[in-house]
């Protein structure tokens, strides 16, 4: 098996709806662990504490036996750190994506479903509002918003 190569992905979270200030940096996340039908990878950071770092994860099952699809599973953590305790994880955010990929899929197929997969998401946001406190930490969740939106 080759080596599993670390992962740049870009911290692009100023790009959307104004969640934060600042530009776009890069991120790079080194391999953790690889099995045979798991992979993950960290994010290198300040903090040594693996809590605190984000993760990438990415399995693959075989088809069962009778079964005629394989399934591919990306799933990104993003840790949420206590305000007041950095080095205390209280939840993590994660998005989930599974392609189901029969076995008679063609190439061209399976290009077409990941990049619908992408760019579903392109330019899209999760709409937040303060709760009745004005607590701008405490946000009460109200949907993703402008899903690939034409404007």
């Amino acid at each position: 098996m080759p080596a599993i190569a670390p992962i740049v992905i870009s911290d692009a979270s100023s790009d959307f709806s104004g969640l934060s200030a600042g530009t776009s940096t890069q991120k790079t996340f080194v391999p953790s662990n690889a099995l045979a039908d798991v992979v993950s990878w960290y994010c290198a950071g300040e903090d040594s504490s693996v809590d605190a770092r984000e993760k990438i994860t990415i399995s693959v099952r075989q088809p069962a036996k009778g079964s005629q699809v394989a399934r591919v599973t990306a799933k990104v953590v993003v840790p949420v750190m206590d305000s007041s305790s950095p080095k205390v994880k209280v939840g993590e955010g994660i998005a989930t994506l599974e392609f189901v990929i029969p076995k008679r899929m063609t190439g061209e197929e399976r290009n077409r479903l990941r990049a619908y997969a992408t760019y579903l998401l392109v330019g899209s946001g999760i709409r937040s509002t303060a709760d009745a406190h004005g607590d701008q930490n405490d946000f009460l969740y109200e949907g993703i918003t402008s899903l690939n939106a034409p404007y």
